[in-house]
């Protein structure tokens, strides 16, 4: 993946069985476009209602309007170091929970070091209050 393309998962919901969505594994490799920090992953979810005459998306993508539903942000313990050029990789472990939701398991490695970096992330625990400001062009 170019580091600007995101890494996807696709469900089918008329074909996929309930077991087949109890661990779902992403792998995922970015090429570092900046000298920076990397904190972590952004993730969302984009749904298709598909209809007889028409398709309908719901998006919870950073560049998309807001819903009550927000992206997920899988922190890593500690920031690690990138350089441009350099590449990350790993993969998300989602594994279904008695909390009707997913225990993350996040695993990053920075290509060609021996810095791998890993957390667990319960997503029913993510905090989106700091969401709550005024959406751009909002007038109060």
């Amino acid at each position: 993946h170019h580091s600007l393309e995101p890494a996807t998962h696709t469900i089918n919901f008329e074909s996929t069985s309930v077991e087949e969505m109890h661990t779902i594994s992403i792998d995922f490799e970015y090429v570092i476009n900046t000298t920076t920090l990397c904190h972590g992953l952004a993730c969302w979810f984009d749904v298709d209602f598909i209809g007889n005459h028409r398709t309908v998306t719901l998006s919870t993508a950073p560049t998309e309007p807001t819903t009550h539903w927000y992206q997920a942000r899988l922190l890593l313990p500690k920031p690690i170091a990138v350089n441009e050029g350099q590449s990350v990789s790993g993969t998300i472990k989602m594994t279904a929970n008695e909390h009707f939701s997913y225990t993350i398991e996040l695993s990053m490695w920075l290509c060609g070091t021996d810095i791998l970096v890993s957390n667990t992330i319960q997503l029913h625990d993510q905090m989106y209050h700091y969401l709550q400001t005024s959406q751009p062009g909002f007038q109060e």
